[in-house]
């Protein structure tokens, strides 16, 4: 009998492909917004749930939203500014830029959770999940043109491997 063969060679042609395909793609940061985007809305909406399942009727699901907007935000700063932005420096700037398209999203679910939930009468957790997918492209131009925005003359966008430890959060 002879032994099955392995179906991943990492020296055929086919791997490398595969292999070269991915770091390419990975290199766009349209692709890297929208894994950590996805990874934060997951991590968003499991906190939103959790909060309103162990303090919603103490707190209401509003109280739920600001809490879990709280947490979720300050997760996504951080990946999104090492991970997607690759940004250095002006880490406050960056930081108050960033909750100011945080507050705009925050708004805009403030808005829409109790009309989704108080007027039509939506599930509180059908409605937040649609009200995160409608503020995805907001935030992505919001963090790309604004919270991580850099001058043409300032060159704050380097590679993770060519920079100094004290200069990333």
């Amino acid at each position: 009998m002879t032994e099955p063969s392995s179906s991943f060679d990492p020296s055929s042609d086919q791997s490398i492909s595969r292999v070269w395909r991915f770091s390419r793609v990975s290199e766009d940061e349209r692709f890297r917004f929208l894994l950590v985007g996805a990874f934060n809305t997951a991590f968003g909406y499991t906190a939103f749930v959790a909060i309103q399942y162990l303090f919603g009727t103490t707190i209401g699901y509003m109280g739920s939203l600001f809490c879990a907007h709280v947490v979720a935000s300050s997760v996504a700063f951080v990946l999104y500014r090492r991970l997607v932005f690759k940004v250095i420096g002006h880490v406050m700037l960056d930081y108050f830029r960033f909750q100011g398209v945080y507050f705009v999203t925050l708004t805009t679910n403030v808005i829409l959770l109790p009309l989704f939930v108080e007027v039509f009468g939506w599930n509180v957790y059908l409605a937040q999940g649609v009200v995160m997918c409608v503020t995805v492209v907001g935030s992505f131009l919001g963090h790309k043109f604004f919270s991580f925005r850099r001058t043409a003359n300032v060159i704050d966008r380097v590679p993770l491997s060519e920079r100094k430890p004290e200069a990333t959060i």
